[in-house]
């Protein structure tokens, strides 16, 4: 049976923020009674929940509200540290963070509520967060089904009407395809649009932290809080945005749930937008480009992870160990491949200003079928290229379906914006 919370709180719902106390007791007795199903959350950091909705409340009081965020409830994946709260990043035992990563510094100076740290694939590298350590996040929409990963956690906590946004990381889809998986929104930003520090990083080429809302609104006022205000004066936007679809994309199978779907959002996007043409781009090959990008996070978190290997599981280890021998030519070529494919699509932005594609192949499956290599076959593009990308629902007759949309490096305001008006939130 789904678990998914009928009286879910909007965080966008000025009324429904207006008691900080009363919501975070609301949150963490709806984690005590859904977790043990889903297992969303590995930690939950009641104490200090408690005492920054103690905080929130009293600035209402007193008129002086920090943030469109102040007093939302928070979820923050087990990479990213926070003061005083164990992170384990998906991996046995884990140490006590001394401070907080820089982006959950600045959720604290936004008036922000920390609810605990969720469950994620093994030191991030994979896909289901059928973690061997923590257990499974289940998907919120059916039991015994992958949340994704390796963000499974915060998509599934957020799904699950268990806080009003998350935190996540992703490095080749790690916050899309969970929130696609889940039904809600997973936005990465720019690369380097957020720092990274007091994040265990997975890949150095490759890491970025997003975020994961219920709505496209909510995650805009997440970024603005993490990114600043100002941020979005440096932007650039055209309107009405020129949009296409790509020829490569285009020719990929689909799982006929996602390929109904998918046909669907196209439609409304037309309308939304204007036309959708497909264009050809020579260069880019989103298989090849993905395998490439595989290597290059292997060989990466070999050397990151040079003194746990002992702590991994078997496949994690099999993983590190191919990362570790893997020859410098072939590496070389892998880096040299994600450079050509940069090249490719720079130029498409030349010419557009978005790209629409599903956002996975596949709905979420069985916990115990394997992961399906083409899960993050749409995912790498805006994660070699650095640019922006969000998924949005576009279905949830059987399981959830997300449409990936894709703007051009340093225009992540403008996305947000484009992507409001795709699912009217703005």
């Amino acid at each position: 049976m789904p678990f998914l919370r009928q009286d879910a709180l909007d965080p966008t719902d000025v009324a429904a923020t207006a008691d900080p106390i009363a919501r975070t007791e609301s949150y963490l007795a709806a984690i005590e009674a859904a977790n043990p199903s889903i297992n969303a959350f590995v930690t939950i950091s009641a104490d200090l929940a408690r005492q920054q909705a103690q905080a929130a409340a009293a600035r209402r009081a007193a008129g002086t509200v920090l943030s469109g965020i102040d007093g939302w409830c928070i979820a923050v994946k087990d990479n990213i540290d926070v003061a005083g709260v164990r992170t384990t990043n998906g991996l046995p035992g884990g140490e006590i963070a001394q401070s907080d990563a820089t982006v959950v510094a600045r959720l604290r100076a936004a008036g922000a509520i920390i609810l605990g740290k969720t469950n994620l694939h093994e030191a991030a590298l994979g896909t289901t967060t059928n973690n061997p350590h923590w257990g499974a996040t289940h998907n919120p929409h059916r039991a015994g089904f992958t949340a994704g990963g390796s963000s499974g956690g915060s998509a599934a906590a957020v799904a699950a009407g268990l806080c009003d946004a998350a935190l996540g990381s992703d490095t080749m889809g790690s916050i899309r395809l969970p929130a696609a998986y889940c039904g809600v929104v997973g936005f990465k930003p720019s690369f380097e649009r957020l720092p990274t520090d007091g994040v265990a990083p997975l890949s150095w080429a490759l890491d970025h932290v997003g975020a994961i809302a219920p709505s496209v609104e909510a995650a805009r006022r997440l970024f603005e809080a993490l990114a600043g205000p100002n941020a979005a004066a440096t932007e650039s936007k055209t309107a009405p945005p020129r949009v296409v679809r790509l020829a490569a994309f285009e020719r990929l199978s689909l799982e006929p749930q996602v390929a109904s779907a998918y046909e669907q959002a196209i439609r409304h996007a037309e309308r939304v937008y204007g036309a959708c043409p497909i264009i050809e781009t020579p260069g880019f090959d989103p298989v090849a480009l993905r395998r490439a990008a595989l290597l290059v996070i292997e060989a990466d978190a070999a050397a990151i992870h040079a003194q746990q290997f002992e702590q991994a599981s078997p496949a994690l280890r099999k993983m590190l160990d191919y990362g570790a021998a893997m020859p410098a030519p072939k590496l070389a070529l892998a880096v040299e491949q994600l450079r050509q494919g940069r090249i490719a699509i720079r130029s498409v932005f030349d010419q557009a200003d978005l790209v629409l594609c599903p956002t996975t192949p596949q709905a979420a499956f069985a916990l115990t079928d394997p992961a399906p290599p083409s899960q993050a076959d749409f995912l790498g593009l805006a994660v070699f290229v650095g640019a922006p990308a969000i998924s949005v629902p576009v279905a949830a007759t059987d399981l959830p379906v997300g449409m990936q949309i894709i703007s051009a490096p340093g225009h992540d305001y403008a996305l947000l914006t484009y992507a409001g008006k795709f699912t009217g939130d703005r």
